[in-house]
């Protein structure tokens, strides 16, 4: 009879049910605490751009939970600039006061603009910025209606815990 190698009497002490069980309970652990991965879509109009238009509802994060924006792309979807009323579009939170997670100016908003967390004229609030997260939903919305521009969407990706 062969003597075992210590990584192979470790393989065997690795299947025996005691371990199986714990090696199961550390899984469901790291599981729960992994967050809700979202990855949202949403366009907002120009001439509706001080109405919210909601990414992640309230309802979406439980008590405790906090919404970590992970990255977004904005894009105008075409050649007409946005100009004249609003000066921001904002990404925020829909707490009851909300917070601005990301904040992009209107003169980043040109056509065929293509934006994110690095572009040029985007602010991101210390909540953001930090990884301290975001609370109850998300939503983009201008500062104003705006008179001209055309349809903006934005992707924003990252997760609920």
């Amino acid at each position: 009879m062969t003597n075992l190698t210590a990584e192979a009497a470790l393989a065997i002490n690795n299947l025996t049910p005691g371990k199986q069980v714990h090696q199961i309970g550390s899984l469901l652990r790291q599981a729960n605490h992994a967050g809700k991965r979202f990855h949202e879509l949403a366009t907002l109009t120009s001439a509706a751009a001080a109405t919210p238009v909601s990414l992640i509802p309230a309802a979406d994060v439980e008590s405790g939970e906090k919404v970590y924006v992970e990255g977004f792309l904005l894009s105008v979807n075409g050649t007409t600039a946005w100009a004249t009323t609003g000066t921001e579009v904002w990404l925020r939170d829909r707490h009851g006061t909300p917070v601005k997670g990301a904040i992009v100016a209107v003169a980043q908003l040109t056509a065929n603009a293509q934006l994110g967390f690095l572009s040029t004229g985007v602010t991101l609030h210390a909540d953001v910025r930090t990884g301290v997260g975001l609370t109850g939903g998300l939503e983009i919305v201008g500062d104003a209606n705006f008179g001209a521009g055309d349809d903006i969407t934005i992707q924003v990706w990252g997760q609920i815990e």
